[in-house]
Formats: C-alpha cells, sequence, structure tokens
C-alpha cells in the first residue's frame, strides 16, 4: 500500500524534481555559445564537440527504460539518489577533460545520471498527486525548465569569457550536492510492499543500444569520412537489423523494456511520434548552430552571441501563456501545421539575413514562437488519445523517440557541416565555416518542412478528449 502524501510535502518534493529539471535543462544549454573554445581546447574540430553532446542525448535515452525498472526494483529515492550522483560525477569530469574523448565518455555519464533523475522524480509526482492537483503541479515541475535555456546562453558566454568553459560544467557540482542531501532527508523511504521485483530485459536492452548507438557511429563516420567508404555503412546495416531484431522482441517478450502497445492501437500517436521525431530532429541541433554561425560567420564576441541566442528562448517563453488557449480553440492540426511551415522559413531566414544582425535576432525570435507552439501541441497530442493502461509504456516510448531524435540532430549539424566544407581534415580549423554552415542552414530547413507530411493526415477527432 503507497502511503499518502500531504499536499505539502508533496509540493516541496515537485520543487526538489523541478531543481533537477532547472539543473539538466541549464546543463544542455549554457555550453551552446563556448562549442569554438572547447574545440580550440581539445584541438579538433567543432563538429566533434557537437557528436558528444549527441552522446549526451543518445545515453539519456538508451537508459530511460532502467529508470522504471529501477524504481520498481529499489524505489525511487534510491534510484534519484543514484542518479544525482552520476550526473554530479559526469559534470566534475566534463569540466576536468584533458581530450575529446574523456569529454564524451562525460557527457554519457551526465546522460545516464539525466536518464534516471528528472523522468523517475516526474513520474513519482504524477503517481501521488490528486487529480485537482495535477496542472498545478505540471506547471510547478515545467517552469524551471523553461528559464534554464533563457538564462543558459547569456550565463555560459560570461563564465566562459571571465572564466573557463570549464566552469560551465563546475556549476552542476554545488546544485547537485543540494540536491542530494535534500533528496536523502526528504524523499520517503519505499517499503518492500511498494516494490515489484522484476526481471531486467537485457536482451531488449542491448538490441535498444545498438539500434540508436550504430546509427549515430553511423552519422559521426560519415560526417568526417564522407559516403565512400564501406565501414560507416557496416553500422547502419547494424542498426537496421537490431531494429527489427528489437520490435520482434518487444511483441514477444514479457516483460519488453518498450512496448509498442500505443503505437499500434492509437492513430495520433502514430503521427505525433513521426512528425514530432522530424520536428525534433530539426531543432535539436539547432541552438547549437547559432552560436557557430554568429562567432565565425559574423564575427560575434561571446557575449554578443550568448544574447542572440537569448532571443530563441525568450520566444520560447513568450508563447508559452498562450499555447493551451490557441490549442483548445483551434485543435491541433492547423496550429502544427501553420508553426511548422513558419518554423521551417524562420530557420533558413537566419541565413538568407546575415547582412542585418537584427533581422537574424528577429527570425530567432520568431523561431523561438513557434517552436513552443510545436512542443506544446506534439506533447499534448501524443497522450491525448491512449488508453489509461497503456500510458506508462507510452511514455516510455515517447522519452526514447523524443531524446533519440535530438541527438540525430545534434549529428547531423556535424553531418551538413563536414559534407558543406570544401576541408576534410579532422583537425584542421578552417578559416570560414561558411560553405558548410550554408549546407546546415538548407538542410535544417528541408528537415522541418517533412513533418507537414504527417500533419495534413491528422483528422478533426484526433485529439478531441482533451480539448
Amino acid at each position: 500500500m503507497i502511503k499518502k502524501i500531504s499536499h505539502t510535502h508533496l509540493k516541496g518534493l515537485t520543487l526538489l524534481v523541478a531543481v533537477a529539471f532547472f539543473m539538466e535543462q541549464l546543463d544542455s544549454t549554457i555550453a551552446v555559445t563556448a562549442l569554438p573554445n572547447i574545440a580550440h581546447t581539445f584541438n579538433v574540430h567543432v563538429t566533434n564537440v557537437t557528436i558528444a553532446m549527441a552522446l549526451y542525448l543518445l545515453s539519456l535515452a538508451i537508459f530511460l527504460p532502467i529508470g522504471g525498472w529501477l524504481t520498481r526494483n529499489i524505489g525511487p529515492k534510491r534510484t534519484l539518489l543514484t542518479a544525482i550522483s552520476l550526473f554530479m560525477l559526469g559534470s566534475l569530469a566534463c569540466g576536468l577533460s584533458k581530450n575529446i574523448h574523456f569529454f564524451m565518455f562525460a557527457e554519457c555519464l551526465q546522460g545516464i545520471g539525466g536518464a534516471l533523475m528528472v523522468p523517475v522524480g516526474r513520474l513519482f509526482v504524477m503517481q501521488h498527486c490528486e487529480k485537482q492537483q495535477f496542472v498545478k503541479m505540471m506547471s510547478l515541475l515545467v517552469w524551471p525548465g523553461l528559464i534554464a535555456p533563457v538564462l543558459g546562453p547569456p550565463l555560459g558566454a560570461w563564465i566562459t569569457t571571465h572564466l573557463s568553459w570549464h566552469w560551465l560544467f563546475f556549476v552542476n557540482v554545488p546544485i547537485a550536492v543540494i540536491l542530494f542531501t535534500l533528496t536523502g532527508i526528504f524523499f520517503p523511504t519505499a517499503s518492500n510492499n511498494e516494490l515489484t521485483k522484476t526481471p531486467f530485459d537485457w536482451f531488449g536492452f542491448l538490441l535498444t543500444t545498438l539500434t540508436f548507438g550504430s546509427g549515430l557511429v553511423f552519422l559521426d563516420w560519415i560526417s568526417q569520412a564522407g559516403l565512400q567508404q564501406w565501414q560507416p555503412w557496416g553500422f547502419f546495416i547494424l542498426a537496421i537489423i537490431a531494429s527489427v531484431l528489437l520490435i520482434r522482441h518487444v511483441q514477444r517478450h514479457e516483460p519488453p523494456i518498450l512496448s509498442i502497445d500505443a503505437w499500434k492501437s492509437t492513430f495520433g500517436f502514430r503521427i505525433s511520434i513521426v512528425s514530432g521525431c522530424l520536428f525534433r530532429c530539426s531543432i535539436g541541433g539547432f541552438p547549437l548552430l547559432i552560436p557557430i554561425f554568429l562567432q565565425t560567420q559574423l564575427g560575434l564576441s561571446l557575449i554578443d552571441s550568448g544574447t542572440f541566442v537569448l532571443m530563441l528562448f525568450l520566444g520560447n517563453v513568450a508563447m508559452k501563456p498562450f499555447t493551451t488557449k490557441i490549442l483548445m480553440n483551434w485543435g491541433f492540426k492547423w496550429p502544427l501545421l501553420i508553426s511548422t511551415g513558419i518554423s521551417a522559413l524562420s530557420i533558413i531566414g537566419c541565413w538568407l539575413g546575415q547582412s542585418n544582425i537584427y533581422l537574424v535576432g528577429f527570425a530567432l525570435f520568431i523561431n523561438g514562437l513557434m517552436r513552443s507552439l510545436q512542443f506544446s501541441g506534439f506533447n499534448t497530442l501524443t497522450f491525448s488519445d491512449v488508453p489509461k493502461q497503456e500510458l506508462n509504456s507510452a511514455n516510455i516510448l515517447n522519452n526514447l523517440v523524443n531524446q533519440s531524435s535530438f541527438a540525430v540532430g545534434i549529428a547531423l549539424i556535424s553531418v551538413f557541416m563536414r559534407f558543406g566544407q570544401h576541408s576534410t581534415s579532422l583537425t584542421a580549423m578552417p578559416h570560414s565555416y561558411s560553405s558548410g554552415l550554408a549546407v546546415t542552414f538548407w538542410g535544417l530547413t528541408v528537415l522541418a518542412i517533412l513533418p507537414l507530411f504527417g500533419l495534413v493526415r491528422l483528422r478533426s477527432i484526433d485529439g478531441m478528449t482533451v480539448r
């Protein structure tokens, strides 16, 4: 029997999870303006650093299902304490990195911690809050995560300018120590009656890792060596084989590491997953691309580039108060179609408007407005028609696809930039990224348009249950 938690206690625990969400979101945005500096320190191409960022998101995606299993077997408190410790160690290792390979390892460690931290905490709050508290608690969880991306770029630029990029990761350590202490004191310890001992699906986890890991290695390899070599295609074939085996495995194994029941039963869920995946691929690396564009193409300083990246996230926050009203009044199809089209135009608008820095800032703000509406639309549509008994498995599958999409989006930045540049040297630092940036902006624009082909199939009844 799960012990009832008082409203005041649950609100305090929700704030703890919100702080963890803030720390995770701050970490993912605070370093975007420092990518050229990190690459210079390691004497590597800037796209090697973007691949390291993609590894963080890939690790977060792959280890998401483990969080649910650990919660059932050892309880949410022990899982959260483990997650905070791993995230703190990963942050410390990032700041102490002396080469790109150790930096990549540290990013993976951070990703594992992030996979076990926020999703587990969010699930705990959802399970214990009353229905009349649900919206309020979810808002309490989300808002710190919206503030972090606004603070991240300018704060990261200031820290990198006045200290060094290493401190971008060291700032997580004191926050993590406070979180660890408060979690240990105030989070309830699960009793044996609340735990459900189930075997872990190791074969499913292996197939999941092979599917997404091989796909990312393929993208990284072709970004460095091109399409002519045969070796990267081996990883592509491995990813395809592993994905087919994974689908067959989850249909036969009980309990599977992933469930595709919601995919089979709900049309809106399928459309949202596919179009949402393409949307997140298109915007996954965009916040990383903009600082590179502003610093190398337009010659802005770290501080100035951080200020302009801020326009993107200000647009995100500015739209939030209106997204619910728009979706409730107009449904999902047309708001998502229109915002997707405008979002694609704003991406290429940054490149075409580079002769006037204010046009770039305006395009970033518009992109932030549209992506905010897209995020809210896709996130709500995904679960609106999913049967209650399938919500947990649908949440795991959705989180896995989302985080993998962001990782692929970041990796594609590397692929587009490499293909667009004349030099294919792994360590050379080119005088200008101009040709690579042009290909990248156009590539992301095309990618941003692709969700339209799925969204046009939405019906008026899709998502009606939440309106």
